[in-house]
């Protein structure tokens, strides 16, 4: 995916002075990042609609800090975006304590940079997944396992509609 730059002013962009994620605070919120999207999906409006609600985006540093990134609907076709730093939002899907929220003063300029490291797995053994109760199950994790065991598919009921859900067991790679 595409090497970023993230700011919320042109002059701060023209600057060069960039921040990594660990600097963010809520008083550091107006701040230049160079950024690698590791993953991006739209949301629907609803289930089953093809209305977007927001694009949503995870960005790594240089440092290989995981940042989550929510644009709203009204900029998601937009190429000058503007962002600040909220606190921790409930759909969050990285382990940072802060977020970017894009809003209409924040920019994102696609850069070339082979000195940029690639950071774009956050695995985890299997073994630290299973029966972790402090485990936040909206934090997106990257597992690489097999299949070694296949449960028959379920119908459940989620959110008003009928849903096929399929259990598996994988067993840890490493």
């Amino acid at each position: 995916m595409g090497m970023y730059c993230v700011a919320n002013e042109l002059s701060t962009l023209k600057m060069g002075m960039y921040c990594v994620a660990n600097e963010l605070s809520t008083f550091k919120n107006k701040s230049a990042m160079k950024l690698r999207v590791i993953r991006t999906y739209l949301v629907p409006l609803r289930r089953g609609s093809l209305e977007i609600k927001s694009q949503e985006i995870v960005f790594h540093d240089s440092e290989g800090t995981v940042i989550h990134a929510h644009v709203p609907k009204t900029l998601v076709e937009n190429t000058v975006i503007h962002a600040h730093v909220p606190k921790t939002l409930t759909y969050k899907t990285s382990m940072h304590e802060y977020m970017l929220q894009f809003n209409h003063e924040t920019i994102m300029k696609e850069i070339r940079s082979d000195k940029f490291p690639w950071h774009m797995y956050r695995l985890k053994p299997f073994n630290s997944l299973k029966g972790n109760p402090t485990l936040d199950d909206k934090h997106l994790i990257d597992i690489i396992g097999r299949i070694v065991q296949i449960h028959g598919p379920q119908e459940k009921i989620i959110g008003g509609h009928n849903t096929r859900l399929i259990d598996f067991v994988l067993e840890d790679a490493l």
